[in-house]
């Protein structure tokens, strides 16, 4: 009789280690990814983008060349408003309407520090048309090497 209440006794026991064991296993991984994400977010970049008409300095960083007489000059500024330095800039310009897919470094280290700028001309020659679509992704990473990409579709015309 008392054999099988402590035997019963013994397997609850057991099994609220257990359950026990589990939990606080699953609180301290969630602590961690938690942490985590805070050392993320705590030095995480975030990029600004103004594009506008320009005048083409010798500073041009990507040409298209099409075969009709229309020319069209733009400026891409990026500027760095996030809360630490972002890494690895690549630049991927698409367009449907041109067939183009070029991929490029923003500059040799592809590093902007926090509050700061980088620019870049972006020429279109001989253009059949003045209104063409055009597709900007910004790949780049954060000092951890967290990948960040972001996306800006256009239409210029």
């Amino acid at each position: 009789m008392y054999t099988s209440q402590i035997f019963a006794a013994l397997i609850g026991g057991y099994f609220i280690v257990l359950w026990g064991k589990h939990q606080i296993t699953q609180e301290m991984n969630n602590n961690l990814m938690l942490e985590r994400e805070r050392s993320r977010i705590s030095i995480m970049p975030l990029l600004k983008y103004k594009i506008e008409k320009s005048k083409i300095n010798t500073n041009v960083c990507a040409i298209y060349k099409g075969n009709g007489n229309a020319n069209i000059n733009t400026k891409l500024t990026i500027e760095n408003i996030g809360l630490n330095t972002c890494r690895d800039i690549e630049i991927i310009l698409k367009s449907y309407t041109l067939n183009i897919n070029y991929k490029f470094e923003l500059k040799q280290q592809g590093i902007i520090n926090k509050n700061c700028k980088e620019s870049l001309d972006l020429q279109f020659i001989n253009m059949n048309s003045k209104n063409f679509d055009l597709n900007l992704e910004i790949e780049y990473k954060d000092l951890l090497l967290n990948k960040y990409s972001q996306s800006i579709n256009l239409v210029i015309n």
